[in-house]
Order: structure tokens, then C-alpha cells, then sequence
């Protein structure tokens, strides 16, 4: 038979099989049993006075009977109804049982939905600082991390620039800015610079009037006398131009006279003679290192080869460990 079950408390009606008292003084015993579940532990029951009464009265008939009113109030006492009842008739609670029975643990059903979080709470107060551990034991040395991407090279910086007498190309790794040849003062004015000019080929700039000179300049080239050894560069066979460039590089450089030795720790850019301007000119060119170069052009006008060997003078004006009468070697240095 179906049971309605409300929070654990279920109720049912037992019927007396007839109207004779149920129970007869014949011990009675309820067993109660859940399902498939083993059956509880058996409670034995019994009647009370009033109840077994109520049962038999409310179906009594007879003729000349005697109801309550009419006893005694003192004799009448003694079958009235209890005015109240026990708590367990209004709770229904089964910890308000009397002799209440063992009962049996059921099967833990399953674990219900996680409830919604809470809010957070305040933020405590920081612990004390505790005292500082061990230093622990050095950990293995990890994997070596792939070689990263080669960067873009950057702009080298220039550091230095230099005019190289002779040929038009610039040292290892320096940067070419232009080439062109050497132009000076003409030989024979008082006037004018007397340092050589490393002349850009091409349009120099406008023109003018040509019997109106200026600061006259004309292509150097190395002096022609029958190539005798005195005025000529060693080597130097001819009346040749003089090719130049100019150059930047990033290294700083020097030039040393009277040596075609560099300092140490100094790299050698070029090696050659000193040439200037012949002793008895008017143009008084200032003295260069020339890197001897037989294979330069020929000038195109005899009269502009002034640049003759710078050698030193006679023995008696020479001063330290100076040779008198020998052409003189230069020498550029970098680093």
C-alpha cells in the first residue's frame, strides 16, 4: 500500500478486523518495513480505557442506559475524556515518541550541485614577516635557449676623413666620398693656397672673364727634367697627373714624415714620398705624402708639372739622425 511520506513523517489507520476490542489481552506487535529494506524493529502496542470505550460507546444502542450527566460528578470523573494529548498527536515529531524505535541508516544519496559562491571577504591583516629559511641547493642548469635572429647591421660612424695623394681609391673598409686629381697655385704666382686640392671631376661652377684671375688654380703634376733622380718621386718617370680620393672611415689616422714605419698597434693605410713645391717658385705649395704612381695619366701641359721631390738639404742645416740630400719617405696610419 502507497504511503504519502512529508519530511520523514508518514501516517496509516489500522482497522480492527471487527467490532470486538482488538486487542483481548492478547499481546499485539507493529512491524514496520521501508521497500526493500529489512523490516524494523517491532513495537508492541496496547489499548487505553477511554479508548477501547470510545470505540464500543459510539456504536452502543440499548433502551433505560445512563449517561454521564446523569452520574455523579465524582463517579463520572473517572471516564472523562483527556483533555490533552500527547505531544507527539500535534508534532508529529519523532524524537517526541515515546520508546522510540532503532532505525536504520539508509544508503548517502548523492552529492547535490555546488551552491553559489559567496562573497568575498575582507582582506586580513598581514602575518608577521617570518625568519629567512636556508638557502636551498642550486637547481640544474636549464637547456640553452635557441640563438636569437642576427639584427640588422647599423650605420657606421665616421670618425675620421682623409685625402689619399696618388690614386683615387680609399683604404680597407673606409668609404670612398669621391675621387679627382690634385689642383694648386700656379707655380710661378706669390699669391694663392698653398695647400693641394683634391678636385671632384665635373662642372665646378659658373664661368668667368678669363683674363681676370682670382686665386688661380691648375692641375699638379709630378716635374719632367730629363727624369733625372734629384727633382723626380722615386720611381716617378715622367710628368704624371696626380689622381686623389677622399675618404671617410670610422678608424682615426695620422700621417708620419721622415718614416714609412706606423706606431704600434698602428695598421699602415699607405706608404710614398713627400712632394711640394720646387724652392725657388713663387707658388710656395705645402709638402704631401704622395703614393708613387707611375701609371697615373700624363698632364697635358708640361708647364703644370711643379710638384718636385721634398728632400732634405745639405748636411751642415740637418739636425738629430736627419741624412742630408735624400728624398723623404711618409707614411698614413690608422686605427
Amino acid at each position: 500500500m502507497a504511503l504519502s511520506i512529508v519530511d520523514g513523517i508518514f501516517s496509516f489507520n489500522v482497522v480492527p478486523p471487527s467490532p470486538t476490542p482488538f486487542l483481548q489481552g492478547t499481546p499485539r506487535w507493529v512491524g514496520i518495513k521501508l521497500g526493500n529494506e529489512p523490516e524494523m524493529a517491532r513495537v508492541s502496542i496496547g489499548e487505553v480505557p477511554y479508548a477501547a470505550r470510545a470505540r464500543v460507546a459510539s456504536q452502543l444502542e440499548c433502551s433505560g442506559c445512563i449517561t454521564t450527566d446523569q452520574l455523579s460528578p465524582s463517579v463520572a470523573a473517572a471516564f472523562q475524556a483527556a483533555l490533552t494529548l500527547h505531544p507527539v498527536a500535534t508534532s508529529g515529531s519523532y524524537l517526541d515518541l515515546n520508546d522510540k524505535p532503532t532505525l536504520l541508516k539508509g544508503d548517502t544519496g548523492p552529492v547535490g550541485p555546488p551552491g553559489p559562491q559567496g562573497e568575498t571577504g575582507a582582506k586580513g591583516d598581514a602575518g608577521a614577516k617570518g625568519d629567512k629559511g636556508d638557502k636551498g641547493d642550486q637547481g640544474v642548469q636549464g637547456i640553452q635557449g635557441l640563438q636569437g635572429i642576427q639584427g640588422v647591421p647599423g650605420t657606421p660612424s665616421v670618425n675620421d676623413t682623409y685625402t689619399k695623394w696618388g690614386v683615387a681609391t680609399c683604404g680597407i673598409g673606409d668609404e670612398l666620398l669621391y675621387a679627382g686629381y690634385a689642383f694648386g697655385t700656379w707655380y710661378s704666382h706669390g699669391g694663392g693656397s698653398p695647400k693641394p686640392t683634391c678636385m671632384k671631376e665635373g662642372d665646378p661652377g659658373a664661368s668667368y672673364n678669363g683674363s681676370n684671375h682670382g686665386s688661380y688654380l691648375v692641375a699638379l703634376g709630378t716635374y719632367y727634367s730629363g727624369n733625372d733622380g734629384v727633382h723626380q718621386p722615386a720611381g716617378v718617370t715622367d710628368r704624371r697627373s696626380i689622381p686623389c680620393a677622399k675618404c671617410a672611415t670610422q678608424k682615426t689616422c695620422y700621417q708620419v714624415d721622415g718614416s714609412a714605419t706606423c706606431a704600434a698597434g698602428w695598421s699602415t693605410l699607405y706608404v710614398g714620398e713627400l712632394v711640394g713645391g720646387y724652392y725657388n717658385y713663387g707658388g710656395n705649395l705645402d709638402a704631401f705624402c704622395y703614393e708613387l704612381n707611375n701609371g697615373a695619366p700624363q698632364t697635358q701641359n708640361g708647364n703644370l708639372n711643379q710638384v718636385f721631390a721634398a728632400s732634405t738639404g745639405d748636411p751642415g742645416y740637418m739636425i738629430g739622425n736627419v741624412a742630408g740630400y735624400r728624398h723623404v719617405k711618409c707614411a698614413v696610419c690608422c686605427k
